[in-house]
């Protein structure tokens, strides 16, 4: 069956961003799943991002700075 192996293809060419809209969209993505400190539908976003040309919906879904570890200074 050909059709298996032209079907692979295909998937590996969807699977890589092939603009930079859709790249931002996946980093803030994970961003937004990896920070995320109360319930926030991080999918819902990702789709709306996508199709919006990488403008992700911060009103929506927020997303927390980086938590640092801070060193005491006593």
């Amino acid at each position: 069956m050909q059709s298996n192996s032209e079907s692979e293809q295909e998937t590996n060419e969807i699977k890589e961003p092939k603009d930079s809209d859709s790249e931002i969209c996946y980093i803030l993505y994970e961003q937004c799943v990896s920070r995320k400190t109360e319930p926030i539908p991080c999918d819902d976003c990702l789709r709306i991002c996508l199709a919006n040309r990488g403008e992700w919906p911060f009103d929506k879904c927020p997303i927390p700075p980086k938590r640092r570890r801070r060193k005491h200074d006593n």
